[in-house]
């Protein structure tokens, strides 16, 4: 065991002579949030979207949070990047999240409240998701090698939609890529 004084890339490069800018999504860049709400219904099928918010390829996500009413039966719902046209196809469903439970609190989901479910999707649930990856814009996200310049919708599917109905809230905390 060792006793260390470590200093994140973003002070080593503070430290540099001559001294190295992080990108504004890194160090400095503005915190914006969005937040929408929609409704689930009862007599939704499996396979639904329910598209929350728009992003930019450029944009980075610090994090997706998801709130809701107790849904019955809703234990696997994906998060991911939509094209921007109604009935747009799934650029990767569930890049953010994958199978997302929003039924009541269970011992295999331990952060997901039994009276209002939150879930943290980015690295919470996501298990494409890696904490090395927060300054990651989305098209790096998306493993591209250059920003398209598009915008997406940030979507739930519901795979298994469940037999009740409900609000869905997500919040999304992200640095703008403008």
């Amino acid at each position: 065991m060792a006793v260390v004084d470590t200093l994140s890339t973003e002070l080593t490069n503070l430290d540099a002579d001559p001294r190295v800018l992080a990108e504004p999504q890194h160090w400095h860049g503005r915190l914006r949030v969005k937040t929408a709400t929609l409704a689930v219904a009862a007599a939704d099928d499996d396979a639904s979207i329910y598209r929350f918010v728009r992003v930019k390829s450029s944009d980075s996500l610090k994090s997706i949070q998801i709130m809701c009413d107790t849904i019955t039966g809703a234990t696997d719902y994906d998060c991911g990047l939509y094209t921007i046209t109604s009935g747009g196809a799934a650029v990767d469903a569930d890049l953010y999240g994958d199978g997302l439970n929003f039924e009541v609190e269970t011992p295999a989901v331990p952060h997901v409240l039994a009276t209002a479910p939150y879930i943290e999707a980015r690295f919470g649930d996501a298990t494409t998701s890696n904490i090395n990856d927060i300054n990651n814009r989305i098209w790096e996200d998306l493993g591209l090698a250059s920003n398209p310049g598009l915008e997406y919708d940030l979507c739930l599917t519901a795979n298994t939609v469940g037999s009740g109905a409900g609000d869905l809230n997500m919040t999304l905390i992200y640095t703008s890529g403008d």
